[in-house]
């Protein structure tokens, strides 16, 4: 009896342990070292600071998703150095417009340049109808000039004075045709004489002085391409005879040198 009582406890204490151990598995050496390690750094001593290489690891995980991306960004970078495109993925371009966009915002365009001139129409019939003509002329004319100056290149540069100008894509009148065919005269002249007086390049050429409801295109060539800028510069900052503001300039620099200049006045 005493020892059947002592063998079943035996067996009870077996049974304990037993199920003791799958609840509670055993603490490996190194995962005791991993623990103590982890506890060690979430409760650092007075003065000790995170090894580098254990703050590292545990901001890798965070960081994972920067990493990755700083990793295709520089492979996409090695394969464009390297010549090999086909693996590199881009975007649409921020500074380019999709087909479709791009159609509608030029129809919009359009139909606003339709309705400046219509009411222009309405307010200055006559005028309007002058400046029509006068534009349908003048944009042949200025080809022609384009062509006899820059050769082949003629076509491209028409379309780089073309942008954003409106004197040559929306022909908008705003003066009675009276009013503004007095003006035209006085101020080609006394811009003409203006240019020749300011210029300082033997080999200047004015081409051309056009004026026409308080705009005027002016195109010149010479061999001084400083002296060109300069007249330019002096136009556009001290504005006078009236001038208002000065687009951008559009300038050709040739072989030999020589240069070819274009821009437009608004005159207030």
């Amino acid at each position: 009896m005493k020892y059947g009582f002592i063998a079943i406890l035996v067996t009870l204490f077996f049974i304990a342990g037993f199920f003791t151990s799958q609840r509670y598995p055993l603490t490996t050496a190194s995962q005791f070292t991993a623990l103590n390690a982890t506890h060690t750094d979430k409760q650092p001593g007075p003065g000790l600071q995170p090894d580098s290489s254990t703050a590292s690891d545990s901001t890798s995980e965070d960081n994972a998703p920067e990493v990755i991306s700083q990793t295709m960004r520089s492979a996409q970078l090695t394969d464009t150095e390297s010549g090999n495109t086909d693996s590199v993925h881009t975007g649409n371009n921020a500074t380019s417009e999709p087909p479709l966009q791009a159609a509608q915002s030029d129809k919009v365009t359009a139909t606003l340049a339709q309705a400046e001139q219509q009411l222009a129409a309405e307010k200055y019939p006559m005028a309007q109808q002058e400046f029509e003509y006068w534009h349908e002329n003048h944009l042949r004319e200025l080809k022609e000039r384009m062509r006899e100056a820059l050769g082949e290149d003629a076509d491209w540069m028409f379309k780089e004075v073309s942008e954003d100008n409106s004197l040559l894509t929306n022909p908008v009148a705003n003066t009675p045709l009276e009013t503004d065919l007095a003006w035209r005269q006085r101020t080609e002249q006394a811009l003409s004489d203006l240019l020749y007086a300011a210029n300082t390049d033997p080999d200047f050429k004015l081409q051309g002085v056009s004026c026409i409801q308080k705009q005027c295109e002016v195109t010149i060539t010479g061999a001084n391409q400083a002296a060109g800028i300069r007249l330019f510069m002096q136009l556009a900052t001290q504005k006078p005879n009236g001038i208002n503001s000065a687009s951008q300039p559009t300038f050709f620099s040739k072989p030999d040198h020589s240069y070819w200049l274009y821009f437009t006045l608004q005159f207030a």
